[in-house]
């Protein structure tokens, strides 16, 4: 238990996202099989708030499993950039010299390299000879917007259930207040809203991750390698 550290991503890329999706199935669940029953914001209990952040946090990694699968089936940062034509892409120019520098590093004479290899050999490259402060950045939150794009989806499956449903309620010191379905409504468009920023937000960190890492690659040439080895 000493050992133990908490790290960023733990808390951006598996908690929130986490929080939010568990958000989106108990008002899913709620929905479907108690109606009537108000959703209750009394718990405080200490115990309870513990079960309920190792349930997020558990989820938050079943939210990164589903959305790497989600993921797989859309283009991948490294194709939008090392693929040309693509309005995201880097020059023709860079990306040649970048496969150029690649095949030259690993001894290669391959003529036909994968996006994710190319980026994978710069990346490393970055890693273990350059500064990596900015890549870490750029991974967690690119983690966090990934796991958020899914979270936030399940929540509008949530509350769109909920408006088709009658009977939502709030309970709040033992008050029942009822929820009316133009709220619902708000909060479920405000949902949506919220998953399509996280995924440009995604899409973003994704860029930049790659980017930093091709351009790190080229300013790091083969100058670098020996001055950090003496």
């Amino acid at each position: 238990m000493k050992d133990l550290q908490v790290t960023l991503y733990d808390i951006f890329g598996y908690l929130l996202p986490g929080f939010v999706f568990l958000a989106g199935i108990a008002i899913l669940i709620g929905a479907i099989f108690m109606p009537s029953s108000p959703i209750s914001l009394s718990t405080t209990a200490i115990d309870n708030w513990i079960v309920i952040v190792i349930g997020a946090y558990i989820a938050g990694h079943m939210v990164q499993a589903i959305a790497n699968i989600i993921t797989k089936k859309l283009p991948s940062a490294e194709s939008l950039i090392l693929e040309k034509g693509h309005p995201e892409s880097f020059p023709g120019d860079v990306i040649d010299l970048v496969e150029s520098e690649v095949r030259s590093t690993l001894g290669i004479k391959s003529k036909t390299m994968k996006p994710g290899f190319i980026y994978q050999v710069c990346d490393e490259a970055v890693l273990q000879f350059g500064v990596t402060s900015d890549r870490d950045i750029y991974i967690y939150r690119e983690g966090f917007y990934r796991g958020l794009t899914v979270s936030f989806m399940v929540l509008v499956l949530g509350l769109t259930v909920r408006v088709l449903i009658p009977g939502a309620s709030l309970n709040v010191s033992e008050k029942v207040q009822p929820l009316s379905t133009l709220l619902l409504l708000f909060f479920d468009a405000l949902s949506l809203l919220a998953a399509w920023l996280s995924f440009n937000r995604y899409k973003r960190f994704g860029g930049y991750r790659v980017r930093g890492a091709l351009i790190g690659f080229l300013l790091l040439g083969n100058k670098k390698i020996p001055a950090k080895t003496k």
